[in-house]
């Protein structure tokens, strides 16, 4: 070992690729971390994974609340319970952020309440098949899905992010902020929605990243 990566010497040109987003930017930050991470599958070491267990949960508390904010208490609770193998550091931090991902349902609903709605689709699984070798897949927190009293149909995507990351369309040729482009572009070709304009794509953070309260 040479402390040096110089690429893999296989020809990869019939094998069929199944990328994410996340591989994508695994790729792209570090083409070595993709290498041992999504060729060799080596976990890496002495990871602090709690926002690892963070977005984990919180994404099944915004999937399973429905309109009834008053069903907090025990959809939090379940959420909770469903996470293992927490430290007692992370069962303290997981109940200090209680009140903000609540402040989060609260906002979502008044939101919903505000449009035009059609339909709401949480971790909707998708993909798109961009050539006879490549698909990309993912989840998408949210799809709102919108109708006008005339019957035209639109599109909104919502991504979830428990830390500062947001979405700048100067870094996409660099192959950076590509989530949200790639969520449209699989939008566009998916069956179900290819016929309806996308109307906004959207980062919502869901925790709190600065003293400042007036800005969750």
């Amino acid at each position: 070992f040479k402390y040096a990566f110089n690429g893999i010497d296989a020809d990869l040109s019939n094998k069929a690729l199944k990328l994410s987003y996340s591989a994508l930017k695994d790729y792209y930050q570090c083409s070595f971390k993709y290498f041992v991470g999504r060729i060799l599958k080596v976990n890496p070491m002495d990871q602090d994974e709690f926002y690892m267990h963070l977005g984990t949960f919180a994404h099944e508390v915004f999937e399973t609340m429905k309109d009834d904010v008053s069903q907090f208490d025990v959809v939090f609770d379940h959420a909770l319970a469903n996470q293992r193998n927490l430290t007692a550091k992370e069962n303290i931090l997981f109940q200090n952020l209680k009140p903000q991902l609540r402040k989060v349902c609260e906002f979502n609903l008044l939101h919903q309440q505000h449009m035009q709605l059609s339909n709401i689709e949480v971790e909707k699984e998708i993909s798109y098949q961009h050539d006879d070798h490549t698909k990309l897949v993912g989840y998408i927190d949210k799809i709102i899905l919108l109708r006008t009293p005339e019957g035209k149909e639109y599109v909104s995507v919502v991504d979830y992010k428990s830390g500062a990351e947001s979405f700048d369309e100067d870094l996409i040729e660099f192959g950076w902020s590509l989530q949200i482009p790639i969520y449209a572009l699989m939008l566009e070709n998916h069956p179900d929605y290819q016929n309806k304009d996308i109307l906004g794509l959207f980062i919502q953070h869901i925790i709190e990243t600065s003293l400042n309260s007036k800005t969750i």
